[in-house]
């Protein structure tokens, strides 16, 4: 095995194992490291983002939908109240959320679910959790559609909803 090694890494910077950056290699820059503390203290520090406040400005975020869609009809157009507990499971389905991979945007859903998205120029990604604990789901992406029903337990994301986000992630280095 080399003492050094060149790994190449993109411009938006996610911290990700080494098994990870073995398997996607990119091309905008590359820095030369020996060991994976190096890999991770590699990362430029401009590009890190403290995930656990990017987490709470998307609470507050929610808890703001919350308040502003509680009445029936809050879009003119017959929409239901936003159900406090659909917001609670989406913040759980946040927390669990591995910091590197991109955080949705919230949304309001006219049936009363709280939705969350992920969107890149290649895949548009939607889920929203019912007070039942299911996850329904829509992914458009380059090699087609996929949607379903999940359950949701509020202590493991399902593997399906996490290699969807996976593959944003990775699609999103290269914008």
């Amino acid at each position: 095995m080399p003492d050094t090694l060149e790994l190449v890494m993109p411009d938006k910077v996610h911290r990700n194992t080494a098994k990870d950056f073995n398997r996607y290699p990119f091309k905008n820059s590359s820095i030369r490291v020996s060991n994976l503390e190096e890999i991770l203290r590699a990362t430029p520090s401009t590009n890190v983002i403290d995930k656990s406040t990017q987490k709470q400005k998307l609470f507050a975020e929610i808890n703001g939908i919350v308040l502003k869609c509680k009445v029936k009809n809050w879009d003119g157009y017959g929409a239901s109240p936003i159900s406090e507990l659909s917001a609670v499971y989406a913040k759980d389905f946040i927390d669990l959320m591995r910091d590197n991979l991109p955080l949705p945007e919230a949304t309001p859903q006219p049936d009363g679910e709280l939705g969350l998205e992920w969107c890149t120029r290649n895949y548009h990604f939607a889920l929203s959790i019912s007070d039942e604990k299911e996850i329904t789901y829509a992914i458009h992406k380059p090699k087609g559609k996929n949607r379903g029903v999940l359950c949701f337990d509020s202590f493991k994301l399902p593997i399906e909803i996490e290699l969807f986000i996976n593959e944003i992630a990775y699609d999103s280095y290269e914008e």
